[in-house]
């Protein structure tokens, strides 16, 4: 039996890193490329040809819905399963992604375990529904994960990979130029995924 071949597109290194890594522990699984926006993605699936598409929402020049409505409207000649890992779990964007073609939706921060199942379920089992699937890995959040969470969810808006969460401050390298950044709108955008993540915030609310 041939391995899967597997695309990642995602604008975070450390999550295609990470993502990869995890898929090359399985015999079964092949990466054959990874992107980092939505064009060169869709110039990867046509180029590689990969059965599975683990895609990232939130991408420069062409996010994640804009490469499903690409693949649908002018379908390369082997069609990926499209798997959506993100952090943007709001319900329209994942009806929409659903409503374009996507045949799973992954919240990270997701189950390892879950990811790998879902590659071969996109792969083999094309009658089975599509679906949106929450993590539930754990319910007990260690402050370490909760820092790699915030980080993640910064760096979708905008914040520079460099800069992260630790010890419940902004770091960044001395050389590193922190941007003008909304504060207003940053702690919006965090109430508004603490919905999503209300497990892991709970102790805070």
């Amino acid at each position: 039996m041939s391995k899967i071949s597997v695309a990642i597109a995602d604008d975070n290194q450390r999550m295609v890193t990470a993502i990869k890594q995890l898929l090359e522990t399985d015999d079964e699984i092949q990466v054959v490329g990874s992107e980092n926006n939505g064009e060169s993605t869709l110039e990867m699936i046509k180029d590689k040809e990969p059965d599975v598409v683990l895609l990232d929402i939130i991408m420069p020049r062409l996010d994640g819905i804009g490469v499903l409505e690409e693949l649908k409207q002018n379908p390369p000649k082997h069609k990926p399963e499209v798997i959506i890992v993100s952090a943007m779990g709001q319900e329209n964007v994942c009806e929409e992604a659903m409503e374009l073609g996507a045949k799973y939706f992954l919240l990270k921060p997701f189950d390892t375990k879950m990811m790998l199942q879902k590659v071969k379920e996109a792969k083999y089992d094309k009658n089975r529904h599509r679906n949106f699937i929450e993590s539930k890995e754990s319910k007990v959040i260690t402050k370490n994960q909760l820092e790699i969470i915030i980080t993640n969810m910064i760096h979708e808006i905008g914040v520079p990979a460099h800069i992260k969460v630790s010890g419940g401050e902004l770091k960044f390298q001395p050389t590193a130029i922190l941007p003008q950044i909304n504060f207003v709108t940053l702690y919006l955008y965090l109430l508004q995924r603490a919905v999503y993540y209300r497990t892991l915030f709970s102790f805070l609310f």
